[in-house]
């Protein structure tokens, strides 16, 4: 029988995600993803790499064409849904502007890590690290699972997919994986469920497409 990651462990993990700074949520993990270079740059186009990224991960509903932010925010818990365009707008002045100094940036299409990029990248840390576990359970909230599968095996796919060197572990993450009780599930969490944890996006009809607002007895 197959496991799937159970929406308590979900809504868990989104919220130990909320102090983390969206870049490394989203444009370091694309970059991971991509393979960018160290010490020196190679052509990217952001928007395209970003935006297939965040298509892939974090668009828990199949009706609206933007994106999902479980991470910090300025604009508050209830407003982190992203416009389809997040990525070459707020997305990209955010990396360019905030964490420019860890990449070689010599133009618009060339990117690449500096040498010393990992220090530059813990400063933005905030004395918390990334919890892996955490990050594994978003954006494998889908995926099915044999059925002796661990949490311990969660971060282990995800240190792999994404490439995640010795350097980048001990400086930015934190392995450790802390489930709740009740983590793994024998169905998959629908998108009905979700949605009513995370909060519907913009314009989203409630389900069945009518709410009744008014009842009246005569």
């Amino acid at each position: 029988m197959s496991k799937y990651i159970s929406i308590e462990q979900i809504t868990a993990s989104v919220t130990r995600l909320e102090p983390v700074h969206p870049f490394f949520g989203m444009a370091f993990l694309a970059f991971k993803k991509a393979g960018l270079p160290v010490g020196h740059a190679t052509e990217f186009v952001f928007s395209r790499m970003v935006t297939d990224f965040l298509t892939g991960y974090y668009r828990p509903s199949a009706s609206y064409a933007g994106f999902y932010n479980p991470f910090r925010t300025s604009k508050g818990p209830d407003q982190r849904w992203l416009r389809p365009r997040y990525a070459s707008t707020g997305h990209q002045r955010i990396t360019t502007g905030t964490f420019i100094a860890a990449l070689i940036h010599p133009s618009d299409r060339e990117w690449g890590w500096q040498p010393h990029y990992v220090n530059e990248l813990g400063k933005h840390i905030a004395g918390t690290l990334i919890p892996a576990f955490d990050m594994g359970v978003w954006l494998y909230r889908a995926e099915e699972w044999p059925e002796d599968v661990r949490p311990s095996d969660i971060v282990t796919r995800f240190l792999s997919d994404f490439s995640i060197t010795d350097e980048e572990r001990r400086a930015l993450f934190d392995i450790a994986a802390k489930p709740v009780i009740s983590w793994a599930a024998d169905s998959p969490v629908t998108e009905a469920v979700l949605l009513d944890e995370l909060g519907r996006p913009p314009g989203a009809q409630p389900e069945g497409g009518a709410a009744l607002r008014l009842l009246e007895l005569r």
